[in-house]
């Protein structure tokens, strides 16, 4: 059964203190003639509407939008369950957020952090919020990085609603898309269960794939990374004002109609149906049938005699083009497998070796994950190994799996007596990629993942997930990166919250406390061990709060590579 998806994007309805500038919308007759277009070319199943409603963050243009739509739905008769609305770049109020920013004092030492957390706040939201409500009749929490979700079993693939707009605020550097990703990943993740042999189709303001105009999304190349999605990512998306779309298929740098392509990934950029400054007048249509999309790009066309809509691209593409079956796991496990089994004393130097050659520890006066509610840094330290870069390549990656696997291993023939089920979880998203690979090595456990708690809001989500399941398991394996004498604290309320009373084994790659301090890690949890492989680095932790260090009141931290 095939269905058909309409996307149109950048309404930009302006305001009346605007309209002196108003080169977008002002045919009234012109929605009545795009109505009567898409009714000649057929049914519309779903709508997909990817931003800027309006031009400026002014509530009468929302309802010039609202009412806009709103014709659109009803006349082509559109489930509202089957409508998608993105938020855009335009669609919050630019000068409200600036006033709250102007409100911090310049000598402030949090400035940046406070900047943050007006990119960031409930406040950019409120009047989106209300207009998604006020057409859908129900409420979202468009904050979120999957905020809304439409399921279709019958064609099997999920439309999702995606925030693209996270850091999207005032100033010049904040105009960049960006998601959430630690909240995307479980989200997605949490969707696809069952559903694994589901398309997904995402709905989001930014195109993930223009990089040459400083308008992609900066953390899309993680997203792509670490989602379980076994069928390619279909990413529809507007903001560039023009049609276009950009495919690989078999993950190969191939050309498309627009510019160089993501692995395994479909991009359709909507134009602009209102808007004629840059571009035509513009909007898309997809069929989908099976694991085909085809699409139709339409164009107004501003002719002498009478203006008229035409289609002037189609084409038709297969999802099922690359591959993704188990076949693709099975040749991940045999090349892990295949890893010479080295000893773990003659494999960690090497990891430090990698550490020196590319400069990975950085000597200097740190304070950062500030507590929102003490407005304290709960880690103080005068250094940091660059886990994110030692995960991020192979060889080094290799080396870690080597590391962490024997540890496992080890555990496993001196633990013969281990009860029961195991489940292996990560801790951060760092660690995240490497129990993806462990995965691969022990299909036997069942792996999980927490991110850190102060930087993901949906870790109470995840908590309450992973208690429902917690009693099919008597042994927990963590995962964790660094423990040092201030990281303990939080590994091991995690533990007391959600694991007391199993069988637990931490293991961390480094710990980079002092020698005699070890003993005391877990010390006081009954049944739980404590795994580290390398002790070689040390960390001193600066023992002064925020407030009373000389060095941060002062700004004269320093970074030194070493």
């Amino acid at each position: 059964m095939s269905i058909n998806i309409l996307h149109i994007s950048d309404l930009h309805f302006r305001a009346p203190s605007e309209h002196d500038k108003n080169i977008y919308y002002s045919d009234s007759n012109f929605c009545a003639e795009f109505v009567d277009y898409i009714k000649k070319i057929g049914k519309v199943d779903y709508l997909i509407f990817t931003g800027d409603a309006i031009n400026q963050g002014y509530v009468k243009a929302f309802e010039d939008a609202k009412l806009f739509l709103e014709k659109i739905i009803d006349e082509l008769k559109i489930d509202k369950k089957h409508v998608i609305l993105c938020m855009g770049n335009h669609d919050f109020d630019r000068h409200e957020l600036e006033l709250e920013a102007k409100e911090i004092p310049s000598t402030a030492t949090d400035k940046q952090e406070r900047l943050n957390n007006i990119h960031t706040s409930d406040n950019k939201y409120k009047y989106f919020k209300n207009f998604v409500s006020d057409i859908l009749g129900k409420k979202l929490n468009v904050k979120d990085a999957i905020y809304d979700c439409i399921i279709d079993d019958d064609n099997k693939f999920l439309l999702l609603g995606v925030n693209s707009c996270y850091l999207e605020s005032f100033d010049t550097p904040s105009h960049k898309g960006m998601i959430d990703k630690d909240q995307f990943i479980y989200k997605l993740n949490e969707l696809l269960n069952g559903k694994l042999d589901y398309s997904v189709f995402l709905a989001m303001h930014h195109n993930p794939a223009v990089e040459a105009s400083g308008d992609e999304v900066r953390t899309w190349k993680d997203i792509l990374n670490c989602n379980k999605a076994k069928n390619p990512i279909v990413v529809f998306s507007g903001h560039i004002h023009y049609i276009g779309t950009e495919i690989d298929v078999d993950g190969k740098d191939g050309k498309s109609e627009a510019e160089t392509t993501r692995r395994g990934t479909y991009y359709f950029s909507a134009g602009s149906l209102l808007n004629t400054e840059y571009k035509s007048r513009s909007f898309n249509m997809y069929e989908i049938e099976s694991k085909t999309i085809t699409y139709h790009f339409h164009t107004h066309i501003n002719s002498e005699e009478k203006p008229y809509w035409e289609e002037t691209n189609k084409n038709t593409i297969n999802l099922n083009e690359r591959d993704f079956s188990s076949d693709t796991v099975e040749q991940v496990r045999d090349g892990l497998l295949s890893m010479s089994p080295t000893p773990l004393l003659e494999s960690y130097p090497s990891l430090m070796d990698y550490i020196g050659k590319h400069q990975l520890f950085y000597s200097g006066h740190f304070h950062w994950n500030t507590d929102e509610n003490t407005g304290e840094s709960d880690f103080k330290s005068l250094g940091y190994i660059d886990i994110n870069y030692l995960v991020s390549h192979i060889e080094s990656l290799e080396i870690i799996t080597q590391l962490f696997s024997g540890e496992i291993n080890d555990i496993k023939k001196k633990n013969q007596e281990m009860p029961g089920k195991t489940l292996v979880v990560s801790i951060g998203m760092e660690c995240s990629v490497i129990g993806a690979r462990l995965s691969v090595l022990f299909p036997e456990y069942d792996f999980s993942y927490i991110p850190r708690k102060r930087k993901a809001s949906d870790h109470n989500d995840i908590e309450q997930k992973i208690g429902l399941e917690i009693d099919r398991y008597d042994t927990i394996i963590l995962i964790k990166d660094v423990i040092v004498k201030t990281s303990k604290g939080e590994t091991e309320e995690i533990i007391r919250d959600l694991f007391y009373g199993k069988n637990i084994h931490l293991i961390s790659l480094f710990y980079c406390g002092s020698p005699d301090k070890k003993k005391d890690i877990l010390k006081g949890i009954d049944n739980a061990q404590f795994h580290s492989l390398i002790d070689d680095i040390k960390i001193t932790i600066c023992g002064m709060s925020e407030s009373n260090c000389p060095i941060i009141k002062n700004k004269l931290q320093t970074i030194y590579r070493c």
